[in-house]
């Protein structure tokens, strides 16, 4: 799939990431994950996937904010027990931030 410069940015700063990634042509994904972190539960929603490479957007904190770095690292190591290779993309309840954590690993 070809998707130009402004698109892409377009879709990224609208925080449209299903959008941008069928438009790039990864395969739709309906799964959700809840990923438990002291009292806190997060929602990790699968919002594409190709050759088993999953892409989760994971909720905010109870305060809508992106989780600290301590957080988003045991989130990680959680989700990579079930998903080998993955990307996860962090937002903020406002929509004004996003952090793309990735996760590649040799076999």
């Amino acid at each position: 799939m070809s998707l130009d410069k402004a698109r892409f940015t377009q879709l990224i700063q609208e925080f449209k990431l299903k959008e941008l990634f069928n438009e790039l042509g990864w395969d739709r994904l309906n799964r959700k994950e809840v990923i438990a972190i002291n009292e806190d539960n997060y929602s990790l929603e699968a919002i594409a996937e190709k050759r088993d490479f999953v892409i989760f957007s994971c909720s905010p904190n109870r305060n809508g904010k992106i989780p600290d770095y301590s957080t988003r690292k045991k989130i990680e190591n959680k989700i990579s027990k079930l998903y080998f290779e993955h990307l996860l993309i962090y937002t903020d309840a406002d929509n004004h931030h996003q952090i793309w954590q990735l996760a590649i690993r040799e076999p």
